[in-house]
């Protein structure tokens, strides 16, 4: 039986295509390309740790141009394509597309994009978000490129925040008041946040790939979980060793002016999340229904935040 090429941006380094191409490594109906342009130390460990398990690695970035990243895509079945605003910036869009063009162009059968929700439509541009905007820009070009060319199929993973991030992006920092610690977000105190353990978008993206036409134009949104800032502070205390973690909510007017990469943005994000959610209206059944799909508890009870 003849094996379906699959190819991943970026597969050696981001969460989601790394989490795809390691669960599509263990199937053997496939065989796996993974994208990556970075070249520093980790990079390299991560692609010769793929290539020993007989994942093809290839250098391509949505960055390159059209002709280097329809070479990178030759012989590919489907394709799952990531973008990241703080790789590609203002750039995100037109690399996007130029990513789905070269995917229609090298005769890729199914494309797979990982989306976001149009938050400047639904909030009507009172809460416009740069990163999800500029992926919905690119979905709405994949989607018409689809309806031209009915032999190039598209499908949508929108992903919620990661708990993976949660003590890393997201840190755990000792309180200068007392012995408790805090977990500090501009999410309202009343507002739920949904998260999702990246490992479930394997099972997601395989029973995708494997039923093109049912999933054709379909958006797939997933979140193991829902929770306040308090409930996130209270589970990450119960796996803490006996630290005690609270929840510490930070106005996004203070947290955009915080000190690192992506401040300013993710205050906006949660300014959108903290009026409308984080998938809106869009149906969350989808994913539940190809999927178990990890709740906090669960992920925390196999990998505690380390806490110092």
């Amino acid at each position: 039986m003849k094996k379906n090429l699959i190819t991943v941006f970026d597969g050696v380094n981001s969460l989601q295509g790394n989490a795809i191409v390691n669960y599509l490594l263990n199937d053997d109906r496939f065989h796996i390309r993974a994208l990556t342009n970075r070249i520093d130390k980790d990079s390299i460990e991560s692609a010769e740790k793929l290539i020993e398990k007989g994942c093809q690695v290839v250098k391509c970035d949505p960055n390159d141009t059209i002709e280097e990243i329809e070479k990178a895509l030759h012989s590919s079945y489907a394709v799952f394509l990531n973008t990241d605003i703080f790789i590609h910036n203002i750039k995100e869009a037109s690399n996007g597309k130029k990513a789905v063009e070269a995917a229609y162009n090298a005769g890729v059968r199914h494309l797979i994009f990982s989306g976001f929700v149009p938050a400047r439509k639904i909030s009507n541009n009172s809460f416009p978000v740069e990163h999800f905007d500029l992926k919905y820009e690119i979905e709405e070009y994949a989607r018409e490129v689809s309806i031209i060319h009915p032999e190039f199929i598209t499908s949508f993973i929108y992903a919620p925040i990661f708990m993976q991030k949660i003590g890393k992006m997201f840190k755990i920092q000792k309180d200068s008041n007392s012995n408790h610690y805090l977990f500090s977000l501009p999410l309202d105190p009343l507002s739920k946040l949904e998260i999702a353990d990246i490992n479930d978008i394997g099972p997601i993206f395989t029973q995708i790939v494997t039923n093109p036409l049912k999933y054709s134009g379909v958006t797939v949104v997933f979140a193991g979980d829902e929770l306040t800032g308090d409930e996130i502070a209270k589970l990450i205390s119960k796996y803490s060793g006996g630290k005690t973690v609270k929840y510490n909510y930070v106005p996004t007017t203070e947290f955009s002016k915080l000190h690192f990469q992506g401040a300013s943005q993710i205050a906006k994000m949660f300014d959108y999340f903290n009026k409308f959610g984080i998938f809106y209206s869009y149906d969350r059944s989808i994913a539940k229904g190809i999927t178990k799909l990890t709740t906090f508890d669960e992920y925390l009870k196999k990998n505690p935040i380390q806490i110092n």
